[in-house]
C-alpha cells in the first residue's frame, strides 16, 4: 500500500470491508495467530505483530493478514525507527490492543510508542493488556483526544491459568463493540473456558 494513500478508519485496506481493526502485538506465533483468526472471524480486518517465525510459519496467510514483522531482540529504538516507517497503519485503526505477557519488553514499548503516534494524531483508542500477573505497562493519562485503557486481564478466583486465545479474542471483541467501550479499570475477570 501507498503509504501516501491510507485509508481512513472504516475503508478496506486492501480487499474487503471492515468495521473496526485491531492490532494484536506480542503473544507467542501460536497464540497471536489464533486471537487473530477469531476476530477476523467476526469480520475484523487483523494485523499481527510478530517475530520472523511467524512470517516463515504462516506464508499461505499473508493474504489474509497484515504482518508488522518485528524481531524481539529489536531495541527500543530500533523499534521507534521501524515504526516511523508504519505510520500508515495507525492511521487506519478504529480500536488499537497490544497484548504483552508480564515479562515482555518488547510489546510494553510498542504500547508506548503507538500511544505516542496516536496521540499525535489526536485520536483513537489503544487497549494494552497484560495476560496474567502484574501489567506490563500503565499508560499515560489519555491526552489529545486519545483514550488509553491498561487491561490486566486475569481469571476469577485467582487462577494461575493464562489467558488463552479465546479469552483474549473475547475481550478484544467486546472492546471493538462502540456500545461495550467501557472497560477503564487495572483488572479485567474473564469467564474461564
Amino acid at each position: 500500500m501507498d503509504p501516501g494513500h491510507a485509508p481512513g478508519p472504516g475503508q478496506a485496506l486492501s480487499s474487503g470491508m471492515f468495521s473496526r481493526v485491531a492490532l494484536i502485538a506480542g503473544g507467542t506465533d501460536d497464540v497471536g495467530l489464533a486471537i487473530a483468526r477469531d476476530l477476523r472471524a467476526d469480520g475484523l480486518r487483523v494485523a499481527v505483530q510478530g517475530p520472523p517465525t511467524l512470517w516463515a510459519k504462516n506464508v499461505a496467510e499473508l493474504n489474509d493478514f497484515i504482518f508488522l514483522a518485528l524481531d524481539d531482540a529489536f531495541t527500543e529504538d530500533t523499534l521507534s525507527r521501524a515504526l516511523d516507517e508504519l505510520t500508515w497503519v495507525y492511521r487506519t485503526l478504529d480500536v488499537l490492543v497490544t497484548v504483552s505477557a508480564p515479562d515482555a519488553a518488547l510489546p510494553a514499548a510498542l504500547a508506548r510508542r503507538v500511544a505516542d503516534r496516536l496521540g499525535e494524531r489526536g485520536e483513537g483508542r489503544l487497549v494494552h493488556v497484560t495476560l496474567g500477573g502484574p501489567p506490563a505497562w500503565t499508560p499515560e493519562p489519555a491526552r489529545r483526544g486519545l483514550t488509553v485503557n491498561a487491561v490486566h486481564a486475569d481469571l476469577p478466583s485467582g487462577q494461575a491459568r493464562p489467558l488463552s486465545a479465546g479469552d483474549v479474542a473475547a475481550l478484544v471483541r467486546m472492546l471493538v463493540q462502540p456500545a461495550g467501550w467501557c472497560v477503564t479499570g487495572t483488572t479485567l475477570h474473564l469467564a474461564g473456558r
